[in-house]
């Protein structure tokens, strides 16, 4: 009883501390991180035409003691996952997993691999990588850089770990008693928080955490409680995602198995579902196809439906952009959704091995990047009769890069169409020669800093 007593005491304390740390911490929302450093962009000596591929590289190094036998490539998927580094377009974080598929079964991880290798790569004349050591992961492949550009967030092997780039100092998060794994893991943006997806059983719980040495939880809820039916099956073959919105006040959660919904972070409570969107059952097309605008603190969300892009106010519950997906292909599907860090391009990438890019006030399709067409050894090639899927799409800082990672195992850079305004060219040249953390403190007026920032400025 008494041992009882005082767990439930503890426990008692740890909710009223975070309560108190949570007010405190309300301050610094609606506003990015800005780390101490200033934009270095892309190698000039890589940058070539518009819509090509300008660098081309398989996620896992060629080093000693790591190999596949790929002898047949169509019995080996590749899950990578990568990320540009924040204010350096010329550095990148992968993390990669290969896997043998079984048609309605988990996917065997190959055994002469280590699962979950983290690497990151320096883009110079010459293409520079070191991989990190002891970085197994029991998931899905998912790594992240910190707003601050001094740390990632990835999952290993049963823990959450939050480590240093110097790799010197390691935060962990271990996962509870009735916890069976970590699915997905996402930072604000105001590098404040974590939100966390774990599974108990067939049961999906979102975590939000303080990204500390203690890893203090702020909040957590059941997610089929807030929106019906989300559930895993026996056979472990789903996958979930969430994202922050950019005032790092709301998270957004979604499935492979088309649901897609909105909460608050404090007291995750439920706020949007694309069920009370649409009067028929429109679904998600997987769970990698939306993204928040960053223009605007919450209210804008973007997602994919089998062969549409909508574009919805999460606050209204009412949607504000429909249009139609070009595939040559009629049974093609939609892959991944990434806005760029301006929020004036939405990304779309199909299962043709193309990425659309639209205007995200009027629907229209600017232009098209197909890596069909690319030359013979950077291009995409078709693997048992269809194209490798675009796992996920990254933008650089200043927006004329778009990195894919696909399940061929290779990231590509993509050379995307320059904003050649001035006011752009303007906030490249201010972020070259003043660090983000000290822009804040120019003589300007706050929506000149909030542009030059990438503040969310809109309601």
């Amino acid at each position: 009883m008494a041992v009882e007593a005082l767990r439930r005491f503890r426990d008692g304390f740890i909710m009223i501390k975070a309560e108190i740390r949570e007010v405190k911490l309300d301050k610094y929302d609606g506003k990015i991180y800005c780390p101490a450093r200033k934009l270095t962009p892309f190698p000039a000596c890589r940058q070539k035409s518009p819509g090509t591929i300008v660098l081309m590289f398989k996620a896992l190094p060629t080093l000693p003691g790591f190999t596949v036998n790929e002898s047949n490539l169509s019995e080996v998927m590749w899950w990578v996952d990568c990320q540009f580094m924040p204010y350096n377009d010329s550095e990148m974080v992968t993390n990669v997993t290969a896997y043998i598929p079984r048609p309605y079964m988990t996917p065997v991880v190959i055994s002469n691999l280590v699962q979950g290798m983290v690497c990151t790569w320096r883009f110079g004349e010459n293409l520079g990588v070191s991989f990190w050591r002891n970085t197994r992961s029991a998931t899905l492949p998912k790594v992240d850089y910190y707003p601050d550009a001094k740390r990632i967030l990835y999952i290993g092997s049963g823990q959450l770990h939050i480590t240093d780039l110097d790799r010197k100092t390691t935060f962990t998060k271990d996962k509870s008693s009735l916890q069976q794994n970590f699915r997905f893991c996402a930072p604000s943006p105001n590098n404040l928080y974590i939100a966390v997806i774990a599974r108990h059983s067939t049961q999906f719980e979102l975590t939000v955490l303080k990204p500390d040495v203690i890893m203090l939880t702020l909040g957590q809820a059941m997610c089929h409680m807030m929106c019906k039916g989300f559930v895993g099956t026996r056979r472990y073959t789903e996958q979930v995602e969430c994202k922050w919105s950019p005032d790092s006040a709301y998270i957004a959660l979604s499935s492979t198995f088309g649901m897609l919904f909105v909460v608050q972070r404090r007291g995750i409570k439920p706020h949007f579902n694309i069920r009370n969107l649409f009067k028929s059952d429109v679904e998600l097309a997987n769970a990698r196809v939306f993204d928040f605008d960053p223009r605007y603190r919450h209210s804008m969300l973007a997602f994919c439906s089998q062969n549409h892009l909508h574009v919805c106010n999460i606050d209204t519950s009412s949607l504000v952009l429909e249009v139609s997906v070009h595939c040559d292909d009629p049974v093609a599907g939609i892959d991944c959704l990434s806005y760029n860090k301006a929020g004036t391009v939405i990304a779309v990438a199909t299962s043709e091995a193309c990425i659309h890019m639209y205007d995200p006030d009027d629907g229209c399709m600017m232009y098209t990047m197909d890596g069909r067409v690319q030359s013979q050894s950077k291009g995409m090639d078709l693997i048992n009769g269809s194209y490798p899927t675009i796992l996920r799409l990254s933008f650089s800082h200043t927006g004329e890069q778009v990195a894919s990672a696909s399940t061929d195992g290779f990231v590509r850079v993509w050379q995307a169409r320059p904003d050649m305004s001035l006011q752009n060219s303007c906030r490249n040249t201010i972020l070259q020669l003043v660090a983000a953390n000290k822009v804040q403190l120019l003589p300007l007026p706050s929506k000149l800093l909030a542009y030059l920032l990438h503040w969310p400025s809109s309601d």
